[in-house]
């Protein structure tokens, strides 16, 4: 199967998450200015999607493990879209990446990796790592 993998742009900004709360924010890959399909969504069908958040670019501690393959990020197919699924609390599997894990008051790192047709692309190459700024939640349970 031949992915749109090729024609994902390099992305970069800034996130702000809460450790009281499940991360969903959503990514949307458009066809950009200039293109037949200008403004629409490309199919990201077929493209596996990985990113890891740590402390730093250059820290080797992994804070979140994310990818399509874990759960936490959901790959949106035809709609373009690339969502962000991380619980607030560690679910029944005993998976160990979830948002209360989070050292609160920080800035972290984070890039995303897509996979497909042979090809492992950084979409984050040129932008520079995204930055997630990880506020503590005042409701706590």
């Amino acid at each position: 199967m031949t992915t749109n993998i090729a024609n994902l742009p390099q992305l970069s900004g800034s996130f702000v998450v809460a450790t009281n709360g499940d991360w969903r924010d959503c990514i949307q890959f458009q066809w950009p200015s200039g293109s037949t399909n200008a403004g629409q969504p490309i199919d990201v069908t077929g493209i596996v999607f990985e990113a890891q958040l740590r402390p730093s670019p250059t820290d080797s501690e992994v804070l979140l493990n994310m990818s399509t393959a874990n759960g936490l990020l959901v790959n949106g197919g035809d709609m373009g879209t690339l969502t962000f699924a991380v619980p607030r609390d560690a679910p029944t599997t005993g998976l160990s990446d979830h948002m209360s894990n989070l050292p609160a008051g920080t800035t972290c790192a984070m890039d995303i990796v897509a996979t497909g047709d042979g090809q492992i692309i950084n979409l984050c190459q040129v932008g520079g790592p995204l930055s997630v700024t990880v506020n503590r939640g005042i409701t706590r349970p």
